[in-house]
């Protein structure tokens, strides 16, 4: 059963989902934004596994948790957030200054991007949720 704060959460992130347009970002910049890692979404290259690494690993998924594709250096190229997880599923910007993509299937974004000897998926507790979960 989802905990009732997750639901609040997810609430906001699609808040946040409607606010969006697209040209204006990438898909890191997106995703830290729709969980409020981010007050606006813009363009993040630089400064981004600084951001995940504030963020608790997750061992397994949950609505509203960051989800990363790294390469064997752990650097992050792709992020998206988790929408459910029974089916696992995701909304994403694909590429940069690209469409929003609504409930993906995560095992479609791994073929883009798990695709190198090394290359991981990891997910990521945003802070937002974190606190909202200890309340």
């Amino acid at each position: 059963m989802i905990n009732k704060k997750i639901i609040e959460f997810q609430d906001m992130v699609y808040q946040r989902l409607h606010s969006l347009t697209e040209g204006v970002s990438n898909c890191i910049g997106t995703a830290l934004y729709l969980v409020g890692e981010l007050d606006h979404d813009r363009y993040i290259w630089k400064g981004r596994n600084h951001r995940l690494f504030r963020m608790t690993p997750l061992l397994e998924p949950i609505p509203g948790a960051i989800a990363s594709w790294n390469n064997y250096k752990t650097l992050s190229k792709h992020m998206a957030v988790v929408t459910s997880v029974n089916p696992l599923r995701l909304v994403q910007r694909y590429e940069c200054k690209g469409k929003i993509e609504i409930d993906i299937s995560i095992n479609n974004i791994d073929l883009v991007f798990l695709k190198e000897l090394g290359d991981n998926r990891t997910f990521h507790l945003p802070k937002k949720l974190e606190v909202a979960l200890k309340r």
